[in-house]
């Protein structure tokens, strides 16, 4: 199952290995195996080892998955050795240099770069917005490219995903690779945590941005006064080097704010590996005891082999950029377990009653609930009219007074869209999938 090849002048090399982790994340650049090995003897003083500076090819099951170069190696006394290779990021992270660079894009500057290092190319998009002027005084090559993804982002709104694969750098947008997997909890997901935290020095409620010189300073001021509520006033302060008027500068302020004022997400699980699970990429997640059904960007990745047995640990990152999957029913309508004349339900199960409308357990589960979370009740019954206004479906359950749209601060609908799931109440509870991303609909 597990392919190591060391390639040297002399030629490529098929090494006996104990383990590998291969490992990456969008944060650090250069993704890297660990393998561990035998030392071979063939002979006395004459062995396979591999040196710094040669090369390393890691296949699993056949398929490549990783080409980089050693960067450290260690052998000891016990027989073993352990081996750490980086791919072709590496020397981007590791050259620096001293540079003004005008008028040129993300996708130039990652050409221009690799040609001075002698890195090959694969498919580098182009990233279309031209940064004006640029400054690398002692920076590496990979934080000036990232400065420049980042300047980008803000002013596109676009999101480009540098890596190494096949030996070649490749440089394309992040929502063009699209999630394959479906990780589910009690099928691959073997353990997770959730966190959310605005515990982190990102985190803001109120943006202040100042450009211009000191007699002319101009002042641009974004707030966001539903997080201000919840979470109180904390209040980002910067100064703009760009030459900025007013207005450009509150678009720079209102952009920020939105990224700002928003709880960080850490969720992490382990999982039976996926080969191609891995940073920069994302994969779609179902935890029924979280209310989750959606797509996730992966942050960090690390995956082990041993023998036959592939797992993978990964950090996933929240985003509202993902379509559903098509196909995709996370949450059926629960089976009838009430007993007859029991008042009783287990949980996670549905109740049926006799009420009809919206005089049933789960609309005064609604009912009784909705405010508890502050959220509000934005559509109940609808006529055919405001049903075919609204764009509503011909079937919808709002036509027979039998649906709620309940709406409010996101993480109090993913509170409450949890609860509604675990009632058992409730035919469908749809959040966070297509068309319900402003809102929870609620049917039974």
């Amino acid at each position: 199952m597990i392919d190591v090849f060391l390639v040297t002048k002399q030629g490529m090399y098929d090494i006996p290995v104990e383990s590998v982790t291969w490992k990456g994340s969008k944060f650090n650049a250069a993704r890297s195996v660990e393998v561990v090995l035998p030392t071979v003897r063939r002979g006395y003083l004459d062995t396979i080892f591999p040196e710094n500076g040669e090369g390393i090819v890691f296949k699993w099951k056949g398929k490549e998955l990783f080409q980089g170069t050693v960067f450290s190696n260690k052998d000891m006394r016990s027989g073993m050795g352990k081996v750490v290779a980086y791919d072709k990021l590496i020397y981007l992270l590791r050259s620096k240099d001293s540079r003004i660079i005008s008028k040129k894009k993300a996708s130039d500057v990652v050409k221009t770069f690799c040609t001075e290092l002698g890195l090959p190319t694969g498919n580098i998009v182009d990233t279309k917005f031209v940064v004006p002027s640029h400054v690398m005084d002692g920076d590496s090559y990979y934080d000036t490219i990232v400065r420049y993804l980042i300047e980008t982002h803000k002013r596109t709104g676009v999101k480009y995903y540098l890596y190494s694969q096949g030996g070649k750098i490749h440089l394309i947008k992040r929502v063009e690779n699209p999630h394959k997997w479906i990780l589910e909890n009690g099928t691959n997901i073997m353990d997770w945590t959730y966190e959310r935290s605005i515990d982190h020095d990102g985190f803001a409620t109120k943006v202040k941005l100042q450009a211009g010189e000191e007699k002319e300073t101009i002042i641009a001021v974004a707030e966001d006064k539903v997080a201000r509520g919840e979470w109180g006033l904390i209040q980002h302060f910067e100064r703009v080097p760009d030459k900025l008027n007013k207005s450009q500068l509150q678009a720079k302020a209102n952009q920020m704010i939105k990224n700002k004022a928003k709880e960080e997400v850490i969720f992490n699980m382990d999982a039976i590996g996926i080969p191609d699970a891995i940073s920069g990429g994302s994969c779609y997640v179902i935890v029924g005891e979280l209310g989750i059904a959606k797509g996730y960007y992966i942050d960090e990745d690390t995956h082990s082999f041993q023998g036959n047995k592939h797992t993978m640990s990964l950090k996933l990152e929240e985003t509202d950029d993902l379509p559903p999957v098509e196909g995709v029913v996370p949450y059926e309508p629960r089976k009838e377990t009430r007993r007859k004349g029991s008042t009783s339900y287990k949980s996670g199960s549905r109740v049926s009653d006799k009420g009809d409308g919206y005089n049933t357990s789960a609309a005064k589960w609604v009912r009784d609930n909705v405010g508890k979370y502050g959220l509000k009740v934005t559509s109940a019954k609808r006529t055919k009219a405001h049903n075919d206004k609204v764009g509503g479906s011909k079937t919808s359950k709002h036509l027979l007074g039998r649906a709620y749209d309940v709406a409010g601060p996101v993480a109090k609908m993913d509170a409450f869209a949890a609860a509604a799931r675990a009632s058992g109440l409730f035919n469908h509870v749809l959040w966070r999938v297509k068309g319900h991303f402003d809102h929870v609909h609620l049917d039974w």
